[in-house]
């Protein structure tokens, strides 16, 4: 019986397993085209993010203006007030004759009344308002980028922005509605004529060379409500299907390599060989078992013992007869060694990356090859 052979490793492979080719990139999300195409055909995701970041930029500088504005000239003198949300107000005077009045901010308190209370009330309100369409503008710019931010979306931002709209809606009519109530009715007015409207009747008016009425800051205010209402109407009219964020597509190889087995043996004759990656490392060859042969220690008796060793036997001397009718002796039989079991080497466990079929290691993240991920999210 011939020794049999350990197996033999694999050869190295020839070249890299083919790699389907993958799609062409998506043109730029800012590139010319696209803004054109998004003018001429708004998307509802795109309208909705751009309202509510011009409504919260609105709200803010609203709340940094002057609500309300008292302005009066004659004489060569010029007055001029500016109630502000918040604590102060701001006095203006240019001329010959300000009638006591100096240029500066000063507290509600100096005027009287409950104006101090008044505006504080509306800078609280403002700022709620803030808060809520900043929120909501970070909802819908989530969406925009890509960002999926559950089920409640659609329902959040409406709510957000119904709550921005009561909030704005008071301000806007507690400032017209309580500012004339609001004064001391002592407060003085530069420039009134005799009679007739003053600021302690009405926002908005004019008497003598004074007029009175709503600043920049009231009419940012109205903007944010308008602002607002159409947010609530794209909401609407879109409908959830097209503000819904559509699932994230996956890009995968137009031509993908089919999935390899290299557990095929070159000498199986029904099996197609795929020469195994580079990574790939052959199991070591298993040595051949070898026995090794029985020695027998030598029998000794110790002097005095009853045991008697078996007498050698003697020779025996052919007769010449014999020895010329008896057969040659055998020839000594070599007995080859007997094989060792080959026993399988169990490798690391190898999983095929789902992109391009490359095995790779179990506990990898990536592929080796294409640097994919080899556990799809």
């Amino acid at each position: 019986m011939a020794p049999v052979s350990p197996p033999t490793a694999p050869p190295p492979p020839a070249a890299a397993p083919p790699v389907g080719t993958l799609p062409p990139a998506p043109p730029s999300r800012f590139g010319a085209a696209r803004i054109l195409r998004l003018v001429r055909h708004p998307n509802p995701r795109w309208l909705l993010a751009v309202l509510l970041v011009t409504t919260f930029i609105v709200t803010i500088v609203s709340a940094g203006t002057a609500w309300w504005a008292y302005t009066a000239n004659g004489g060569g003198t010029s007055h001029s007030l500016y109630f502000l949300p918040g604590g102060d107000y701001n006095v203006t005077c240019s001329g010959s004759d300000c009638a006591g009045f100096s240029a500066g901010s000063f507290p509600y308190n100096a005027i009287g009344g409950s104006l101090g209370g008044l505006y504080g009330t509306v800078l609280g309100l403002l700022g709620f308002a803030i808060g809520l369409t900043g929120l909501a503008a970070v909802i819908a710019v989530l969406s925009l980028l890509g960002r999926r931010t559950g089920w409640w979306q659609r329902s959040g931002t409406f709510i957000l922005v119904v709550l921005a709209f009561l909030v704005m809606i008071v301000a806007e009519i507690a400032a017209v509605t309580s500012q004339p109530g609001a004064f001391s009715s002592t407060t003085k007015f530069p420039g009134l004529g005799a009679g007739g409207a003053s600021p302690l009747t009405s926002f908005w008016g004019s008497s003598g060379s004074a007029s009175w009425g709503a600043g920049a800051g009231w009419y940012l205010g109205l903007s944010t409500v308008i602002l607002l209402v159409g947010v609530a109407a794209v909401l609407v009219l879109a409908g959830p299907k097209r503000l819904e964020l559509p699932a994230r597509a996956r890009r995968t190889p137009t031509n993908p390599s089919p999935l390899i087995d290299y557990s095929a043996a070159p000498s199986t004759p029904t099996a197609a060989y795929f020469p195994p990656p580079s990574e790939y490392t052959p199991p070591p060859a298993a040595t051949p078992y070898a026995r090794s042969p029985v020695t027998r220690p030598p029998i000794t008796f110790a002097p005095g013992s009853r045991v008697t060793p078996r007498p050698a036997p003697k020779a025996r001397t052919p007769t010449p007869a014999a020895s010329a009718e008896a057969p040659p002796p055998d020839a000594p039989v070599s007995v080859a060694p007997r094989p060792a079991p080959v026993v399988p080497v169990e490798g690391p466990e190898m999983i095929n990356c789902p992109e391009c079929g490359t095995e790779n290691l179990a506990k990898s993240r990536t592929c080796s090859y294409c640097q994919r991920s080899l556990r799809p999210s």
